[in-house]
């Protein structure tokens, strides 16, 4: 497990068990729409708690509160997810800053959670922030960004939530953020992973940004596609995807209109994730036949 990670959840742990690090103030919800999920709320005094399954280990209310940039944890429970070993060193992001109610700036680590499920709704892959112990657990934006529209209906206190389709399009936006600084060291470049939202990413060309993502879409741990930023421009381009069923990715879907469309098809017969032999994108649609997305 990661030391300074660690070290700091345990820090935390302590100073909030020893002193009173005041309230976090909470949001109203936000509007919004929704149609799949619909799960029902407990009240507690102005604000709405729904009961949340954590890394398919522990089951605890979370607050709803669409004003929280991220999902935010206590340290003791960040501990016990430790402990469970559900929280991993590749699980761990670089720490952030954050503002709060009384106007006050603390810098809290971060994580990653593989796995967050509320009602028949799954997330995966959902950032985190450690907060102290005697805090609230909140049901911030990043996890309901996961879906793409989400409605609060205060009537009957329900959550309904639409259900997360993968991301298809050859337009993809690769967004450098701190969540994939790790690329930025030069040990971390080349075939070295980064975990990302969609499931890793790399610096293939050692610039400090994440460049290929390989698409883990049924988080199964394996790579369904690659989406590929081939200009360095922050935009994905290029989708790589089998050729045949078990083998290697080596048929590549490029959009050089940057419209999200296929027009230009390729053969990768070296590995380095770029066009070598090309053909028709028809015969391209042969050959991926009736593989589903």
């Amino acid at each position: 497990m990661n030391k300074k990670f660690l070290y700091s959840v345990f820090l935390i742990a302590f100073i909030s068990i020893s002193i009173y690090c005041g309230s976090v103030g909470f949001c109203q919800s936000g509007d919004g729409t929704g149609k799949t999920f619909s799960v029902q709320l407990k009240r507690s005094g102005l604000n709405y708690e729904a009961p949340v399954k954590i890394n398919d280990a522990i089951t605890l209310n979370f607050i709803l509160d669409s004003g929280a940039d991220e999902v935010q944890i206590p340290a003791d429970v960040v501990l016990t997810l430790i402990r469970a070993g559900t929280i991993h060193d590749d699980d761990v992001l670089k720490s952030g800053l954050y503002t709060m109610a009384d106007g006050s700036v603390v810098e809290n680590e971060r994580f990653i959670i593989r796995k967050m499920v509320v009602g028949d709704a799954i997330a995966y892959n959902v950032t985190a922030t450690v907060s102290s112990v005697n805090s609230m657990m909140l049901l911030g934006q990043s996890f309901l960004k996961q879906f793409p529209t989400w409605q609060m209906n205060n009537s009957t206190g329900t959550l309904v939530l639409t259900e997360q389709q993968p991301n298809l399009s050859a337009t993809h936006n690769i967004q450098v953020t701190d969540q994939v600084a790790a690329a930025s060291n030069s040990k971390n470049c080349g075939q070295k992973k980064v975990r990302v939202p969609e499931g890793w990413g790399l610096d293939t060309n050692c610039d400090g940004k994440i460049d290929t993502i390989l698409v883990d879409k049924d988080h199964t741990g394996t790579t369904s596609y690659i989406l590929r930023d081939s200009h360095f421009n922050g935009i994905v381009d290029t989708r790589i995807v089998r050729s045949s069923k078990d083998g290697p990715f080596n048929l590549l879907l490029i959009d050089t209109q940057g419209n999200g469309t296929a027009n230009v098809c390729a053969k990768d017969n070296v590995g380095d994730y770029e066009p070598h032999i090309y053909i028709d994108c028809s015969e391209a649609l042969k050959l991926i036949g009736g593989l589903q997305e």
